[in-house]
């Protein structure tokens, strides 16, 4: 576009305007958005040579061009360009039977028979035609395209567990101690990474019990997560916790002992990142110096914050839509 750009200069004489050309470029035209398939708009029908000597292929393009009515316009030449949003459809002869197969861009080849045996050839050539229009009616409607569909919580739940999650709790626990015949009561922070198959956990705990006895515990545990739905699930684990027990009245020596452990826990999602956890944790505990061997049962409850990593291997992180 062809546009004027005016020069000012200031001179002791005054003001000089000057107008020069300028090219200024088109605007770029928005590419069209529509993504809804176009309707064929020709038909172009071709015999073999058999099918040509036995049916007037004037009078089939013409019959059919009747069937068709003002939809479709029938070309009469049986070829054309490549890309040509046409539907071509193809008539060939064997003994007995007329066969007619039809195509149009994007849509499978739809083929019917025709038995022609003991039938004159003018009645055939009536037959083929109504065939044949049906199958260009038929491929003229474009294609609907299919709904999209709301995927079931048990789909749901499995993309949810493809995702690599880091995890942060804080929980509340009691247990019944019984190498020190009493109820321990305790709070554990745990930092914990999900995969699909496995899952890792490292917590730090403090226990007090009214008998005075306490401990303070690092545990390692592994985990399975099953997801019942995205709003709820379950993990089975198996968990060992090193024992760090202070002196007390009765236990004049610091004392380390073992903690080892089964864990099941059930999950229930408040939000998307927030969950709400009740655990069991059945075990027993070891004291190796002493060799004094106690049940342990246990559990808990407690809030979860976890998120999912978003690692896309040669390209930058992307979270779903």
């Amino acid at each position: 576009m062809l546009c004027l750009r005016v020069l000012r200069s200031i001179t002791y004489t005054g003001v000089v305007l000057a107008a020069v050309p300028c090219w200024a470029e088109e605007p770029a035209k928005p590419a069209d958005a529509t993504s809804e398939p176009q309707a064929p708009h020709v038909v172009r029908i071709a015999f073999t040579r058999a099918a040509a000597e036995k049916l007037n292929a004037l009078r089939v393009r013409r019959l059919v061009e009747l069937q068709l009515g003002n939809d479709l316009e029938v070309d009469p030449e049986p070829s054309g360009p490549l890309d040509e949003n046409a539907i071509r459809v193809f008539i060939e002869l064997d003994e007995t039977t007329v066969r007619v197969q039809a195509h149009a861009p994007g849509r499978r080849i739809e083929s019917r028979p025709v038995a022609v045996e003991g039938v004159a050839w003018e009645v055939a050539t009536r037959f083929v035609a109504i065939t044949a229009s049906e199958l260009v009616k038929s491929l003229a409607i474009p294609p609907r395209k299919p709904k999209p569909t709301t995927p079931s919580p048990s789909e749901r739940a499995l993309v949810e567990a493809e995702k690599p999650r880091l995890e942060v709790s804080s929980s509340l626990e009691f247990a019944y101690w019984a190498s020190e015949e009493s109820v321990a009561l305790g709070s554990r922070v745990r930092a914990s990474f999900h995969e699909r198959l496995v899952s890792g956990s490292l917590s730090l705990a403090a226990f007090g019990s009214p008998s005075g006895a306490s401990a303070y515990e690092t545990e390692l545990a592994v985990l399975h997560q099953f997801w019942v739905s995205p709003e709820l699930r379950i993990t089975p684990g198996l968990g060992l916790g090193l024992l760090l027990m202070p002196e007390t009245p009765q236990k004049q020596d610091l004392t380390l002992g073992l903690r080892a452990h089964a864990l099941g826990q059930l999950d229930l999602q408040l939000d998307p990142k927030t969950w709400l956890r009740f655990g069991v944790e059945p075990g027993f505990t070891v004291e190796p110096v002493s060799g004094a061997v106690g049940a342990w049962l246990g559990g808990s409850a407690s809030v979860s914050f976890e998120d999912a990593l978003w690692i896309s291997r040669g390209s930058p992180a992307q979270p779903p839509s």
